[in-house]
């Protein structure tokens, strides 16, 4: 047989591919950390004339103790312990270019300059996440050392030298890297009694946002692919709420009749022609 029309011979009829008309997304982590309430926002600095937010401290409600004075003798003064921590804006950007005929073929709503503005949502949010994880690369103490994995033992030590600050433990919240609940996870597997690991179920995630993958020991774990990372150690850490300040402030629009953002918002996307 011969002349066949086969897909081979439509060369001049056919095209080599076609694009979907759902677009798809890059494995990512899309989880934000700004829900829940493990961080203190200390305010924004929009109108202040300074990049900086100032949290205060004092030794109040327990810090000193009473003391034992005889009758008649008068009491020595005691000074107030006080601290402070300094919070510093920077800004945070992201710029996309399409050209127009780049916008004329792509199907609607796959990548347009309204698709791209909702990503840019997303992308701030992931900005959040790693500055945060960068401060917590920065704490104090650590657990555990270079080149081994995370142990349920190694856990406990975090909370122990948390309770020996004395912090606080009612709000405790740990946010590790991937591999390190996974290994937390598989060494728990011969745990039993009250170190059982309770795992996020659908109300706790909506709550307390993605990410949350359970709790242990009073402790709600979060996980992010942004946690940093040294010489292969995931620097993930463990903290009370008040350990982690973070401040920020709101653009100013374009004054422009037809272009009106609400009041605290936190997020300006502009588009630009050329």
């Amino acid at each position: 047989m011969a002349d066949e029309i086969l897909v081979s011979g439509l060369g001049d009829l056919t095209v080599s591919e076609i694009l979907a008309q759902e677009l798809a997304l890059l494995l990512a982590d899309r989880a934000s950390f700004r829900n829940g309430a493990y961080l203190v926002d200390v305010g924004d600095v929009r109108g202040t004339g300074s990049t900086t937010r100032k949290q205060g401290f004092a030794g109040l409600d327990g810090y000193n103790e009473m003391a034992a004075v005889a009758e008649g003798v008068a009491v020595a003064n005691t000074a107030l312990a006080d601290g402070s921590q300094v919070v510093t804006v920077a800004r945070q950007a992201l710029q996309y270019s399409e050209s127009d005929l780049a916008d004329i073929i792509m199907p609607d709503g796959q990548i347009d300059p309204d698709r791209l503005a909702m990503s840019m949502v997303l992308s701030a949010e992931m900005r959040f996440t790693s500055m945060v994880c960068g401060v917590i690369d920065d704490f104090s103490q650590v657990v555990g050392t270079s080149g081994t994995d995370m142990t349920f033992t190694k856990y406990q030590q975090g909370i122990f030298y948390i309770e020996r600050a004395p912090a606080p433990t009612a709000d405790l919240v740990a946010l590790f890297a991937p591999i390190q609940v996974t290994d937390l996870q598989g060494d728990l597997f011969g745990v039993v009694g009250v170190a059982q690991y309770m795992a996020a179920t659908e109300e706790m995630v909506q709550a307390k946002g993605q990410g949350l993958q359970g709790r242990l020991l009073g402790v709600d774990i979060f996980k992010s692919s942004k946690v940093a990372t040294s010489g292969g150690d995931r620097k993930g850490g463990m903290w009370h709420r008040g350990a982690v300040l973070y401040a920020e402030g709101t653009p100013k629009a374009i004054k422009s009749p037809t272009f009106q953002t609400p009041a605290g918002t936190k997020l300006l996307v502009e588009f630009q022609r050329d």
